[in-house]
């Protein structure tokens, strides 16, 4: 009975290896072998679910009737999102060759940038929109997001290992070092973005609240708008990795929030900004849509006109002339 229970804590530590936090540990936060069991059993379980909702979301945007630019950004983040979670899975952040370590840790390193860098980019969409700023060409704005997206990520990947890539898995899990402060290469970018977001979603929400205002809204409406509006942006702008901002405040509850909300990002992203979505839900059930509408109007994006769907702020965004017709 003691050979099994010391064999079990064994698999536990070793185990940590999948632990979601450990993308965002900076300091020296000790954990019992019950919480570090905890929350591999949550990353794994939320990384599925995750996948199944990224997937979803992926299939609703190729062959839903709906193209806009911020679709095209959304997929581009759910297809990261679903590569970096295989990634993390797959490695199991462990491997007995430094090459393999060093490898993985750039893959790793690479792609859960990606997703946040494909929430700045949505955060950018907005401001267009907001700015109503006129880019004729689809694809000008739409290589500019390639480029936030995509290519940010690669350069400060490459800087990284160049600089310090001697680093790379001198701690016990495949992962960017803790020493030469290293980590804060993944951790730095992603407190910058978070910032950004956030100061993008309380715009958009206070928008949302002046045009509601100006059209005499009913108070209960005003808080189901503010409420479906931060339930669509929250995921999209990755806003739960806040939870592991590293602080003096963070402790466990913190962290099993952070795992519970991030490792199953793609879920909240399908519920929240897909299915929280009227036209999108108007098409699954085949309700009528009018042809002037959002199948061939850009401009509407996934949001509404109407005040029954506040859900997607895009149309908060752009300010304007739609919201005034409902």
């Amino acid at each position: 009975m003691e050979h099994r229970m010391h064999h079990s804590l064994s698999w536990v530590n070793e185990s940590n290896k999948a632990n979601y936090f450990f993308l965002m540990q900076v300091g020296n936060y000790s954990s019992t072998d019950g919480i570090d069991y905890n929350l591999v059993r949550i990353t794994l379980t939320g990384c599925g679910l995750s996948m199944v909702g990224t997937m979803l979301s992926l299939f609703l945007i190729c062959f839903l009737p709906l193209k806009s630019d911020g679709l095209f950004v959304v997929g581009n983040q759910c297809f990261a999102l679903l590569i970096a979670q295989l990634s993390f899975i797959a490695a199991e952040n462990s491997f007995p060759m430094k090459v393999m370590c060093k490898l993985s840790t750039s893959v790793l390193h690479y792609f859960f940038l990606t997703i946040h860098f494909w929430s700045l980019a949505y955060s950018l969409y907005l401001i267009i929109k907001a700015k109503r700023w006129n880019i004729t060409q689809a694809y000008r704005v739409r290589t500019l997001f390639m480029v936030v997206g995509w290519l940010a990520p690669a350069f400060i990947v490459a800087v990284t290992a160049v600089i310090r890539g001697d680093t790379f898995g001198n701690d016990a899990l495949c992962w960017l070092s803790r020493h030469k402060l290293t980590r804060w290469a993944f951790v730095g970018p992603v407190v910058v973005i978070l910032f950004i977001n956030f100061a993008v979603m309380i715009a958009m929400m206070l928008t949302r609240l002046v045009l509601d205002v100006n059209k005499n809204v009913s108070l209960l409406k005003k808080i189901k708008h503010q409420f479906l509006t931060a339930a669509s942006l929250i995921p999209v702008l990755s806003l739960t990795w806040v939870f592991g901002v590293p602080s003096a405040a963070l402790n466990a509850g913190m962290i099993y929030l952070f795992v519970i909300f991030n490792s199953s990002q793609g879920l909240w992203i399908f519920l929240g900004h897909m299915i929280g979505s009227q036209q999108i839900r108007s098409l699954l059930f085949s309700k009528p849509l009018q042809e002037d509408g959002i199948m061939k109007s850009e401009a509407s994006d996934i949001g509404s006109s109407d005040d029954t769907d506040s859900s997607q702020v895009v149309i908060v965004a752009e300010l304007g002339p739609n919201y005034r017709k409902g």
